[in-house]
């Protein structure tokens, strides 16, 4: 088995040497590799996201931010959204939610889950968070007219022919702009001092950028077991089920 997780810090302020919070980050996620057994764990800070001042949240200019997300991107598959086809059992990313929980103290879990809940953070939050801590910021795409988002976000691209073809991805920028634009809506409407933003991996990098923009402090995590997914055996339909 192996498993990718990928850490991008805001608060990293040197190559040369890493805060103290975020190598007890980082030390966290390693002993999820030790008790995993065979696994394979990619760390990778970041500190072209970072700005001086960050840690404490302000920006550049000194203004004070909003509030504190983490985003973390990851395989619809493990979210375990009730109402969705396709699920995959993973333990090491339950493993993660209750870590994360833990060591960054969040107090509102956001996630793109489309209306197919409840997922694991949302039953998460409603054992480990205050009541009403939780918000899922995606509509469904049957609603998203209402907002003026098309319903689809994606088309499938064969690769090779059947039975051994395999699917790739056209992304509709445009579409996905306008989705971020409604979570972040969303989540500034909400109040909070800390909270984890979930989503799948194609918004990870894209949507830390523009809480950045609307004055969020931002750290993104990234975390994919594509050896526990069934998204290569996945066919066109089930893939575009949860965009």
């Amino acid at each position: 088995m192996q498993v990718l997780i990928q850490f991008y810090s805001c608060k990293i302020r040197r190559r040369a040497s890493l805060p103290r919070r975020n190598s007890r980050r980082v030390q966290q996620v390693g002993i999820l590799q030790i008790r995993a057994g065979q696994v394979r764990a990619v760390f990778v800070c970041a500190d072209d996201l970072s700005t001086a001042g960050m840690a404490e949240s302000h920006d550049r200019g000194g203004t004070k931010m909003s509030g504190h997300v983490t985003v973390l991107a990851t395989l619809h598959e493990h979210q375990g959204a009730q109402g969705r086809s396709g699920n995959v059992e993973d333990p090491i990313y339950v493993k993660l939610l209750d870590q994360l929980l833990i060591a960054e103290g969040f107090d509102f879990i956001f996630e793109e889950a489309a209306g197919w809940g409840p997922t694991i953070a949302e039953k998460f939050s409603r054992s480990r968070l205050e009541p009403n801590r939780y918000l899922d910021v995606d509509p469904p795409a049957r609603d998203r007219a209402k907002f003026g988002i098309p319903p689809v976000s994606n088309e499938s691209y064969m690769v090779g022919s059947p039975p051994e073809a395999a699917f790739a991805h056209w992304q509709f920028l445009e579409v996905h702009m306008l989705r971020e634009e409604l979570w972040i809506q969303r989540m500034q409407a909400q109040e909070f001092k800390k909270a984890l933003m979930i989503c799948g991996l194609v918004h990870g990098l894209s949507l830390a950028f523009r809480l950045r923009a609307a004055n969020f402090s931002v750290s993104a995590i990234q975390y994919a077991n594509w050896q526990r997914s069934r998204i290569r055996g996945a066919n066109a339909d089930d893939l575009r089920i949860f965009p």
